[in-house]
């Protein structure tokens, strides 16, 4: 960034939107790198902060992001030992996209994050709910925003049990799960819900998350969105190899989808964990990266469920995907707009759509 109409660097040297811990650890990191520990700066590329709303940890990490690996020597990690312990035990890490594992000083790059939410719409009932966080995995950047969007998704999937039972009956399937964020928060609005993540650290977060905060009617699948479209939707008797992979992804995370298009007693591989049995799968909840729907997960959202949840990072991509297929099959009927960067162009939009 540079200030308005020259070439100079905008100094920042203060985030007032920030954590008071963030703050602290921007001003113990300027000190250092302009003071003894100026080794630390050098082809310094760039710098990330963590930090949570925990108020019982100050735990908190700094990234030293360097543009080659020329960084590392003993000397570098004397330095940031050093830094840790002027940031009151901040964890460092030292990274590079050269570098094939990050170099981790003075403690854990997991933060344990807990995130307050309204479970009626009001901010008269609130639970809390607490997540492991690593450095270098999603997570929502906005933590104070993150609980607003987790309140309006429980309270928007409220209504899909039946009036006249108490238990949900009603099943979800999550796309684009992360590290648990609102699995674990809509969970028991449903009977069961089968969540899918690509990436395989995420998915390992979000099984330690589910853990964390007991719940047990949810299963995290590693496999992309278009795997779950060609398992759902594809015939038991067509057996190529993509649908024989997911369906393989599916048991032995231990979910039998009973659902059109599917069979419901398949064993063809062995499973490692107990299995559930999804018979009522009607809500579909999706938080795509920037990019938005493939046209394959649209057409299967359009023609195999009831209600949907989709929050956007991008508003461009989201109507493309309402004018091109949701809207054709489906209409909305809650909207919600969710400021994550103040006082830039970017905003997160909630949408619940149900069947016309």
């Amino acid at each position: 960034m540079f200030e308005p109409g020259t070439q100079n660097p905008y100094r920042v040297t203060q985030y007032p939107m920030g954590s008071n811990r963030l703050q602290d650890c921007m001003s113990v990191l300027r000190t250092a790198l302009n003071g003894e520990h100026t080794l630390l700066a050098q082809k310094l590329k760039e710098v990330t902060f963590h930090t949570t709303l925990n108020d019982d940890s100050d735990n908190a990490v700094i990234v030293l992001n360097y543009y080659d690996t020329s960084f590392v020597s003993e000397e570098w990690k004397d330095a940031a030992q050093a830094l840790s312990t002027l940031g009151n035990n901040v964890t460092i890490v030292g990274a590079s996209r050269k570098l094939a594992e990050s170099i981790i000083i003075g403690g854990t790059a997991t933060l344990t994050e807990r995130l307050t939410v309204s479970m009626d719409g009001e901010n008269k009932t609130t639970k809390s709910f607490e997540y492991y966080q690593t450095e270098g995995t999603f997570s929502q950047p906005n933590a104070q925003v993150c609980e607003d969007m987790l309140g309006w998704a429980y309270n928007a999937t409220l209504s899909t049990n039946d009036a006249d039972v108490a238990a949900p009956q009603h099943d979800l399937c999550e796309l684009y799960c992360g590290n648990g964020c609102f699995t674990v928060v809509l969970a028991s609005n449903f009977q069961h819900v089968i969540a899918t993540e690509v990436s395989s650290a995420l998915v390992r977060l979000a099984q330690r998350n589910l853990v964390l905060n007991g719940v047990e009617n949810v299963r995290v699948v590693p496999m992309t969105s278009e795997e779950f479209v060609t398992v759902y939707q594809q015939p038991s008797k067509d057996q190529d190899t993509q649908t024989l992979t997911a369906r393989k992804k599916l048991q032995n995370a231990g979910i039998e989808l009973m659902n059109p298009g599917t069979s419901p007693k398949t064993d063809l591989f062995p499973r490692e964990s107990e299995t559930i049995t999804m018979t009522n799968l009607r809500t579909l909840f999706m938080d795509p990266p920037r990019a938005g729907l493939t046209p394959a997960v649209r057409e299967m959202a359009s023609q195999q469920f009831d209600r949907i949840l989709y929050m956007s990072c991008n508003p461009q991509t989201l109507q493309r995907d309402l004018v091109d297929g949701l809207l054709l099959t489906h209409k909305i009927v809650n909207v919600a707009a969710f400021d994550q960067f103040p006082y830039t162009p970017h905003l997160e939009v909630g949408v619940v759509l149900e069947r016309r």
